[in-house]
C-alpha cells in the first residue's frame, strides 16, 4: 500500500516522513504535496531541513524526539 492510499484509509491526524540521506526527498516532493493537502505533514532526519520542508509543503521536525513528540501532540490537542 502506498502512503497516499494509508492516509484515505487511516484519515491520521499527521503524516510524518524521515528520511537519513541527504536529497531523500527530492524524488518523492510532489507526492509529498499532494498528501500534504490532505493531513499536516512533517519532515524529518537528516535528509531533512527548512528547505525541504518547505518544497513538501510541510513542517520541519528539528531537535530530540521528545521536542517533535511536543510539536506532533500541538497538532492534535492546539491549545
Amino acid at each position: 500500500a502506498s502512503l497516499a492510499e494509508a492516509l484515505r484509509t487511516l484519515a491520521p491526524d499527521a503524516v510524518v516522513v524521515s528520511g537519513t540521506v541527504r536529497g531523500a526527498f527530492g524524488a518523492t516532493a510532489a507526492k509529498l504535496r499532494k498528501i500534504a493537502l490532505d493531513a499536516p505533514l512533517f519532515v524529518a532526519g537528516a535528509a531533512a531541513d527548512e528547505a525541504v520542508a518547505r518544497r513538501v509543503r510541510g513542517t520541519l521536525l528539528a531537535g530530540d524526539p521528545v521536542v517533535a513528540a511536543e510539536t506532533l501532540a500541538r497538532v492534535r490537542h492546539p491549545q
